[in-house]
């Protein structure tokens, strides 16, 4: 009598348990049941898309600028200094 209603509780124990597993797991991200090379290949994917737009980003910003070229004329250099301090720089 006692072992019928002991497995009758476990059975009741048991399926209450299967329930909350079950919402446990439904509540997961998607993310976690991905495999990891599978991670490793939508990571790499990102990194490429993020390396393209970086570039496309880069070339769109110099063809703006257009052909730029900076020309530097020659200055004088500054004429020496008497002060021991300047010196030191």
């Amino acid at each position: 009598k006692d072992r019928k209603r002991l497995l009758e509780e476990l059975e009741q124990m048991q399926a209450q348990d299967r329930m909350r597993r079950r919402q446990v797991v439904a509540q997961m991200p998607p993310q976690l049941s991905v495999p990891p090379y599978k991670r490793m290949e939508i990571k790499e994917e990102r990194q490429r898309e993020l390396e393209s737009a970086f570039e496309e980003m880069y070339s769109e910003d110099w063809n703006m600028k257009g052909d730029l070229i900076l020309q530097f004329e020659p200055q004088p250099l500054p004429a020496p200094s008497n002060r021991p301090q300047d010196n030191d720089l």
